[in-house]
């Protein structure tokens, strides 16, 4: 699942699905001004994702086939993930008491009920809330410590732990399908790369080592490759690697740009 601006209007930007064994696209949302950031929910049944229409934010939620789609928040709220249940989303919003575009993490059930804000920091950026596979723990990104790092904590926001310390901000973080890794990508190497380390930022690795963009990424559900994006072909595509960092091969073609990958 990606968003792309590779329908008949290029300042568009919808939702794509992309077969990694033969490449075929099919387009899943249609008539947004910009569908962001799709996750899929873990029973595979449901994708998550926020819209910008130029003057609000909204999550929202559409099959795996494109189909029911249905607005979740009717508030400013952003960048969605699933509990694994596939019943919760966590995401985050500054709707309530913090200043505009100072987002906190919140969750809530899909059907609105159960709202509760989980991180709250009035002064710090909180975002990009990612629940660990077994429900326990919650990464998110912050700017707390003056860079956007990599933060771990309880699943009802306690015991927070900065797992990153880099002079350059880290995005796309997420969880290893079985909870023992963390991967994200960041520019700590100078350029935009991919790069996986344990839960609490031991074994630091770095698997891409491009000049250009190697950016927004994810593993496939079985941990044994990694979609990311990258420039490295001309345009903004979607690429593949073993999890090694091994063998990379261009997934996605086109002068668009094809961006925020999920499996």
């Amino acid at each position: 699942m990606f968003s792309s601006n590779r329908g008949d209007n290029p300042d568009a930007f919808n939702l794509y699905t992309v077969d990694p064994s033969n490449g075929e696209v099919n387009q899943i949302t249609e008539g947004f001004l910009f569908a962001g950031l799709p996750v899929i929910s873990p029973d595979g049944s449901t994708v998550a994702f926020f819209t910008n229409d130029g003057s609000a934010f909204r999550v929202h939620a559409v099959g795996i086939d494109g189909s029911n789609p249905t607005q979740i928040t009717d508030f400013s709220s952003a960048v969605p993930g699933w509990f694994p249940n596939s019943q919760r989303l966590v995401f985050n919003s500054d709707s309530t008491t913090e200043p505009a575009d100072v987002p906190d993490v919140y969750a809530m059930n899909l059907d609105g009920s159960d709202l509760v804000q989980v991180i709250d920091s009035d002064s710090t950026a909180d975002f990009q809330g990612r629940v660990s596979p077994d429900g326990s723990q919650l990464l998110f990104l912050s700017n707390r410590g003056g860079n956007v790092d990599i933060y771990v904590a309880e699943i009802d926001g306690s015991n927070i732990i900065q797992v990153t310390d880099t002079t350059a901000d880290e995005y796309s973080a997420d969880w290893s399908p079985d909870g023992s890794q963390i991967l994200f990508a960041s520019a700590a190497s100078g350029n935009d790369d991919v790069w996986v380390m344990n839960v609490d930022g031991s074994n630091l690795v770095q698997l891409t080592d491009y000049a250009g963009l190697d950016g927004q990424c994810a593993f496939s559900p079985d941990g044994s490759q990694i979609v990311f994006v990258s420039d490295r072909g001309g345009n903004i595509n979607l690429w593949l690697m073993n999890a090694d960092g091994s063998n990379p091969v261009q997934l996605t073609e086109g002068s668009q740009s094809d961006i925020f990958p999920d499996w």
